[in-house]
């Protein structure tokens, strides 16, 4: 076991080496109240001078476990008091973020945490975030992205720098932050639900790590030198798919990815690793491009018929379409169920990812829609009908004419994948009185045109989240 002096040569000698900290910087650290944290607090608080930074600490409430969260915060509070250092705190609904989020309650907190001790780094004016992440910790997050399914770059776990968050006890073991703390006589509280082996982290580090550690003592070391190894060969792969962006393009919040990306069979691996990067950023963090998912986008690279949905996953779809492949968001659309809403002055429907304004004004001379803004005439309404399309919806088009909803689409040059999700506004008689099409706006049909000194009725379509 390590004495103290070498547990601080280490802590310094990783803020050196990985350039954590400049000269005169401000830093704010996460504190939770835990053993690691206030194992850090103090290594940073005695390295101040040597270091020549100023210390800020962040608690984050989470809004789950009752007093006891009170308690930690509070043990927080004090403890920074102590140390000498300015205090934040927040309070976050964790339980609620995770349901609306489609969310674990752990992913949930740790998404939270980490928007909020930006926040608080933005408006204090640090240069870092500091979190005690250990060398434990480590091998927890290596082994449960094994178990749960990850490509070479997840086994990067946890780096000791992921731009402004850093890491200094990265590489220092979890018993001897215990024995630093117990030699000290330094106070910290225990969070009840570290035990919890429900949570499949605590699962593992409770059931599985020690049964590791004892037929292999070494293991974390060896983690340790793997993780190192990887992040050097990471590095160079992220130079190498660079070249890969010029098959990517960004249109309308969806990504449209060139199927010449995998003509060179040579670069496969690039291309995967190009690809995962780029569905994390933009549509599912803990999404996993495996090799199945990347031999069906092979499949189908060499076809260049019109639009044919080849995925969906839960929170993106992708579909091949002539020469390239197109991924959006899975909820991006109006919804297919119908709603009926009784027509009064002011009032609004959500419809899928959609929400339509109603309200009643002053009429304009014509009924040509103005983007994501139209109007109707309502006369002899009681109410209206939101539904998605039907494939024998028609529309009033000039000269008493009638078209084919379908066939506005196609005239419009609306891409197949896009036209699900269209929402239709419809009076109770069946007839159409307006199309929305996201990223294109309404079009209202010539029989519900507007007129001056006519009843009116406008109609505005915005993102419902």
């Amino acid at each position: 076991m390590r004495h103290g002096r070498q547990i601080r040569s280490i802590f310094l000698g990783t803020i050196h080496k990985y350039k954590m900290i400049q000269n005169g910087d401000k830093v704010l650290l996460g504190l939770s109240g835990g053993a690691d944290s206030v194992f850090l607090a103090h290594l940073l608080s005695d390295c101040r001078a040597e270091l020549n930074i100023t210390l800020a600490a962040a608690h984050i409430h989470h809004g789950i476990r009752g007093n006891e969260a009170d308690r930690d915060r509070e043990f927080c509070r004090e403890t920074a008091e102590k140390l000498g250092m300015e205090f934040y705190t927040r309070t976050v609904d964790a339980p609620g973020y995770a349901h609306e989020h489609g969310l674990s309650l752990e992913h949930a907190a740790r998404d939270l945490r980490y928007r909020e001790l930006r926040d608080i780094k933005s408006e204090t004016g640090a240069a870092k975030i500091v979190t005690a992440h250990h060398l434990d910790d480590l091998a927890e997050t290596m082994l449960f992205r094994l178990f749960t399914g990850t490509g070479p770059s997840g086994l990067r776990a946890i780096r000791p720098v992921n731009r402004d968050i850093i890491r200094p006890v990265l590489f220092i073991p979890k018993s001897e932050i215990s024995e630093y703390l117990a030699q000290a006589s330094i106070l910290f509280i225990t969070d009840s639900t570290n035990t919890d082996t429900s949570y499949p982290r605590n699962y593992i580090r409770e059931k599985i790590i020690p049964h590791i550690a004892e037929r292999f003592p070494g293991f974390r070391g060896r983690l340790k030198d793997l993780t190192l190894i990887i992040n050097s060969e990471e590095e160079y792969w992220e130079r190498a798919i660079r070249g890969l962006g010029r098959y990517l393009e960004f249109r309308d919040g969806r990504a449209h990815l060139d199927k010449e990306i995998f003509a060179d069979t040579r670069k496969l691996p690039l291309a995967r690793r190009f690809i995962r990067g780029m569905i994390t950023r933009r549509f599912d963090t803990s999404f996993h491009a495996n090799l199945s998912f990347i031999d069906n986008l092979i499949k189908f690279s060499g076809k260049t018929e019109g639009a044919t949905l080849i995925f969906r996953a839960k929170k993106f779809k992708v579909f091949s379409s002539y020469r390239e492949y197109v991924f959006e968001k899975a909820d991006k659309n109006c919804a297919k169920e119908t709603i009926h809403a009784t027509l009064i002055d002011n009032f609004s429907i959500r419809s899928g990812d959609v929400l339509f304004d109603f309200s009643r004004s002053d009429c304009g001379n014509s009924g040509e829609s103005a983007g994501d803004r139209c109007e109707f005439d309502p006369s002899g309404m009681e109410s209206v009908i939101i539904r998605g399309r039907n494939d024998g919806d028609r529309i009033g088009i000039s000269g008493g004419r009638h078209k084919k909803v379908q066939d506005l689409l196609v005239d419009m040059k609306v891409p197949r994948w896009m036209r699900d999700e269209v929402g239709v506004i419809g009076n109770e008689a069946g007839e159409v009185i307006a199309v929305y099409i996201p990223g294109y706006g309404f079009r209202v049909s010539s029989k519900f045109y507007t007129a001056a000194g006519k009843p009116c009725m406008t109609v505005t379509a915005r993102n419902g989240d």
